[in-house]
Parts: C-alpha cells; structure tokens; sequence
C-alpha cells in the first residue's frame, strides 16, 4: 500500500510540474518572426508540438465560456504585452494545477498515516480548480494598472520627441517613426509596431495608433491619435 501511494504521489508531482511549465511556455513572439513563419515551407507537426497545440485548443474553448468582460480582460493583457491565448493556457494550468493539490495533500498524508476521508478529494479538488483557474483573472488586473501608468510616460515622451521632430523639419509620418524608435520599452515597441504594420497595409499613421490604444485601453494614446488625424486631414503629411 505505502509504495503505491509513493508511487501515485510521484506521478501526481510529475503531472503538476509538466502543468506549470506547459502554463509558463507561452511567450511574447516577435512581429520578425511570425512574418518568417508566413514565408517558410511547411513542416510536418512533431509530437511535443502536437500536445502544445492541443492543450492550446482546449485551454482556448475553456476560457470561452469563462465568465467576465472578455473585452476588459484582453486589452489589460495588450498592456501587460500578452495575448488571450497565452491567458487561457496560464488559466488551465492553474487550474489543473490545483485540482492536484487536494491528491498531494492527501497522498502526503497518507504516507504519513494521517486518516483523512477519501471521499473530500473530489470537492476539494473542485474548489482548488476554481480558484485556480480565476486567479490569473485577478492578478492580470493588478500587473495591467502598473503597465499603464508606465504607458502614460511613453506616450507623453513619444509626444515630446515627435514635436521635437516635427520642429527640425520632419514630416508628420517621418516624426512619429523617429519618435517611436528613440526607446527600447515594451511601449515603444509597441508604438514602432504598430506603425510598421502601418507602412505595409498602406494605412495612415493615426489610424494603427488609434487600433492600438482601442487594443489596450489607452485614453492617452486615444487622445494622441486623434490629434495627429487631425493634422492629416489639415494636410500635415
């Protein structure tokens, strides 16, 4: 009996720590690199990549019917400079995460002769699962209102240099590209991205500035992009 419970404790560790890594995997991908990947040739899907993608699907349909502003939450995750479906796989693994916590405690117990009920397993496995898969909810919202107070900095900085620009001659477009590769934050990255996508689709500068600050819920970069619009419509180019 002891060395089935050890053995059931080991496999339970084993599943929890794949869980947390899978969860922590997803990281920011760069603009360079998903547009090599549009170019490249196919290859065939590799068996890792085969279970990365399903548990990207199922954490994806999962987080589907989570309730809350799904709106909310996704420009908060624009400021902190991560996607929905990087959240949804955090969520899952937290909540997979905690559902295992219960049978840990339990098997630990067991090992040590403590008489707990099996049958407060299953409910206590329910309830670490919810809070697990809510928690990524709550802490999103807190690490989201720090990004945007830095963010206000970056656009009134952006601001400055591309007046600054615009008073050595530049034009508008000329301005705001210089302005926006005068910093290496992620907000402006952001910026430099932003305008980069652009230049490619052929649109004005105001409008993927305006895109951005609807993606993550920046009055500042609303106003900033109203005002240069303004500027193109009064022939500012």
């Amino acid at each position: 009996m002891t060395a089935l419970v050890g053995l059931l404790l080991g496999a339970a560790i084993g599943c929890a720590v794949w869980l947390v890594v899978v969860a922590f995997t997803p990281v920011p991908r760069r603009l360079e690199t998903v547009l090599e990947e549009l170019h490249a040739p196919p290859r065939q899907e590799q068996a890792p990549a085969a279970v990365s993608s399903w548990w990207r699907r199922l954490a994806l349909r999962a987080a589907s019917w989570s309730p809350g502003d799904r709106r909310q939450i996704e420009q908060q995750l624009a400021m902190c400079g991560e996607t929905w479906e990087q959240h949804a796989v955090v969520k899952l693994g937290f909540a997979a995460g905690g559902a295992f916590v219960p049978v840990l405690l339990w098997a630990i117990w067991s090992l040590g002769h403590v008489p707990v009920g099996s049958g407060v397993i299953v409910p206590a496995s329910v309830v670490f699962a919810v809070v697990g898969w809510m928690l990524p909810d709550r802490t999103i919202g807190a690490r989201a209102e720090a990004a945007q107070r830095q963010f206000r900095h970056t656009v009134a900085a952006f601001l400055d240099l591309t007046v600054v620009a615009l008073a050595s001659g530049d034009s508008m477009t000329t301005a705001l590209r210089r302005a926006a590769a005068a910093g290496n934050t992620a907000g402006f990255v952001a910026l430099r991205t932003a305008l980069d996508v652009a230049r490619w689709r052929g649109q004005r500068a105001s409008d993927a500035l305006a895109e951005l600050a609807e993606r993550m819920g920046s009055t500042d970069l609303a106003d900033l992009a109203k005002g240069v619009d303004l500027a193109f419509d009064q022939g500012v180019s």
